[in-house]
C-alpha cells in the first residue's frame, strides 16, 4: 500500500495531508501541513517556476499546480531545492 491522498498521515504530532502532484514524476507527492500553513512540494514548484516534466504531461503539471494554488494564500512553500541564485531571480 502506497501513500495516497486518502490515507491520514502524521509526522510526530503534526497532521499531514498528502497531495498527489504528478508531472515531474508520476508518483510525485507534496506534504501539506495545513494547520501550520506550510507545504513541501519537492521538485514540482519553485520560487520562479515549476519543475521539468520527466514522466508526466503538461496537463498533469497544470492539474498539480492548480491543486497547490488552492492552498491558503498564506501557505509557506518549501521546495526540494532552489535555483534563484543561479537564474538571477533574486537580482
Amino acid at each position: 500500500m502506497g501513500v495516497t491522498e486518502d490515507a491520514p498521515w502524521k509526522w510526530g504530532s503534526l497532521a499531514v495531508r498528502i497531495l498527489e502532484i504528478p508531472a515531474h514524476t508520476r508518483a510525485h507527492i507534496a506534504f501539506s501541513f495545513v494547520d501550520n500553513f506550510a507545504v513541501f512540494t519537492g521538485d514540482t514548484l519553485f520560487a520562479m517556476g515549476c519543475g521539468r516534466l520527466f514522466e508526466g504531461t503538461p496537463e498533469m503539471m497544470w492539474t498539480s499546480l492548480s491543486k497547490l494554488m488552492r492552498l491558503p494564500d498564506d501557505t509557506r512553500v518549501y521546495c526540494g531545492h532552489e535555483y534563484t541564485l543561479t537564474t538571477g531571480a533574486l537580482h
